[in-house]
């Protein structure tokens, strides 16, 4: 699917851009690994703990950051948009390697994943406004 949708998006090269195609291609790659993550550390804790409260407590610090981004608005706006955007996705990356590492060593401390999990999920979050501003940048206007 995601193939099709971009020799769809190659073939409108008048309209849209190669760095325009990169950026729906990471989007697309992103939200999959996303949904697999948030998956998987929804299965993780309830083996852990087998307790609907911390699945419950691990699904808010999933969502929770989304109803928080209007506090970064300005900030988005008065930085470099690449830079951000690759530090937001590089920052998602290290936390998700520690949670990788935590699970790894057999630690078995709930309250740990689940405020790595919000950091992540916040870094996750913040990537989506940053991509919307850069689209403007990307397509030419009609």
């Amino acid at each position: 699917m995601i193939v099709t949708l971009l020799q769809g998006l190659k073939g409108a090269d008048n309209v849209i851009n190669a760095n325009f195609r990169k950026l729906v291609l990471g989007r697309a790659v992103g939200n999959a690994g996303d949904s697999i993550y948030m998956i998987a550390m929804n299965w993780f804790i309830l083996q852990l703990t087998n307790s609907a409260l911390w699945i419950g407590i691990m699904n808010v610090a999933i969502v929770l950051p989304g109803v928080l981004l209007f506090l970064f608005g300005d900030s988005i706006d008065r930085h470099s948009k690449r830079r951000l955007l690759v530090a937001v996705e590089f920052s998602q990356l290290v936390i998700v390697v520690m949670l990788i590492g935590l699970v790894a060593l057999h630690i078995k401390l709930p309250g740990i994943y689940v405020g790595l999990v919000f950091v992540a999920a916040l870094f996750g979050s913040l990537a989506y406004p940053i991509q919307d501003t850069l689209v403007p940048l990307l397509v030419e206007p009609d």
